[in-house]
């Protein structure tokens, strides 16, 4: 099943890159990855508190605690906070690893190509599941008619802030501001 493809969901268009397949896939189901209890403070705030009772409860208490967080007021942190808690109060599956055999494919600038926090487009057919993740580590097995390369991969989230394409701006309208 493809992965690379543009997470923004433009399409085609571009700099659109359509994917490739991959050999195998690894998935994580557990309660690691779950906050119910988030306190944020930035650089001269106060600290903002979201919490969900309902996971609470059924998962007991799982805290994500940071300061210094960087943004401007603590309204801008509050809402970062439910954003951590409407994302992970509840168990997820997600995709953490791909395994591609680049020697199988003329793809190998796609591979070759791919940088620590690029973000890619995974896509399991099985499951159904698509996921923007950004890559974590690559790990590279070179053997006899063998390349071996391995991604592992985190979930993100990405957020359209504004789509600037005025002229005035001389930006086109494939210019995003996001995170």
């Amino acid at each position: 099943m493809p992965w690379g493809a543009d997470p923004w969901g433009e399409g085609p268009g571009p700099g659109f890159d359509p994917g490739m397949s991959y050999r195998d896939i690894a998935f994580v189901f557990d309660k690691s990855l779950i906050l119910n209890d988030v306190r944020l403070t930035r650089e001269g705030g106060t600290e903002q508190v979201v919490q969900d009772n309902a996971s609470y409860l059924k998962y007991n208490s799982r805290p994500k605690v940071e300061t210094g967080v960087p943004l401007s007021d603590d309204a801008q942190v509050l809402d970062l906070a439910q954003r951590y808690i409407d994302r992970y109060h509840e168990p997820e599956l997600r995709i953490e690893g791909l395994v591609d055999n680049a020697m199988q494919h003329g793809f190998w600038e796609r591979v070759l190509d791919r940088e620590l926090a690029d973000l890619v487009l995974v896509s399991e057919s099985q499951t159904d599941l698509a996921q923007v993740s950004a890559i974590e580590g690559v790990s590279h097995e070179i053997g006899q008619d063998t390349w071996v390369v391995s991604f592992r991969v985190s979930p993100t989230v990405v957020e359209n802030y504004a789509r600037l394409d005025d002229a005035a701006f001389r930006l086109d309208d494939n210019f995003i501001l996001g995170r």
